[in-house]
Order: C-alpha cells, then structure tokens, then sequence
C-alpha cells in the first residue's frame, strides 16, 4: 500500500488551508494509533491510497466497514499481513468542500477497530474483519 500524508512536512497541511481542529485531531488520533499498533505513519487518515492487487486479494477487505473507518480497518489487515506500507507526501488543499463527517464518531469507530483488531491478537475476542490468516493467500 501506497498512501498520500498530508501531514509529512512536504505536505502543509495547515498551509494548505486544513482547519486547525481537523490538524490536531488527526495528530492526537494518530499518535493513538501509532503507539497502539506500533507503528510511525505520519497519517491513518488520508483517501489518497494505492493497493497492489496481490495484496488486496490476499486480506478479507469486504469484511472492512463501509464508513469512512474503512481506511484504519484496511491499514491494520495489511499490519496483520505482514504487509508493507509506504508514505508519500502530497499537498493539502481545502476548498469550499463541505465534510459530512462525524469527527467524534469517525475517531471512536477507528479506536474501535484498534481495540478490537488488539483483542483479536490477543485471542480475546475473534473479529472476522482481521482473521487474515484464514484469507487467501
């Protein structure tokens, strides 16, 4: 997997007219995220991505939500997988757009997938989503 951050250097997100709430909110939820699943991304939240199909045909995607968490559901079955995860900066710019997105909402379901993808681990509690190893492969 390839993904687009806003939030490397090179990217400016605040420069690029990212509102300072969406700014902090997406560093605290990836600090979150990073010290959970150890990892160091610079963003779990950005759309720009690219998938090797291999890679897409070897982890159970269609069990991922259909919200907007899909992102932070896809990222851990590719943890899972042993996969690798690139980062490439790419240039913020926010228009007029209007977001529909619950940012409350939006944070808690992605926690709740690191909580459960965690339980899973542990073998506390099965979460099919992040059964990768009974997917094909």
């Amino acid at each position: 997997m390839v993904m687009g951050s806003r939030m490397m250097p090179e990217g400016n997100p605040l420069r690029g007219g990212m509102p300072l709430y969406k700014f902090v909110g997406n560093r605290i939820l990836t600090g979150v995220e990073n010290w959970s699943l150890g990892t160091c991304l610079s963003e779990f939240h950005s759309g720009y991505r690219v998938y090797s199909c291999d890679a897409l045909k070897q982890v159970p995607f269609e069990r991922c939500s259909n919200e907007w968490h899909f992102d932070t559901d896809i990222i851990i079955q590719f943890l899972a997988k042993g996969f690798r995860i690139t980062e490439r900066p790419i240039p913020t710019y926010y228009g007029n757009e209007i977001c529909y997105v619950n940012g409350m909402s939006y944070a808690y379901h992605c926690l709740e997938s690191v909580i459960s993808y965690r339980l899973h681990q542990w073998g506390w509690r099965r979460a099919e989503k992040f059964a990768v190893e009974n997917s094909a492969g």
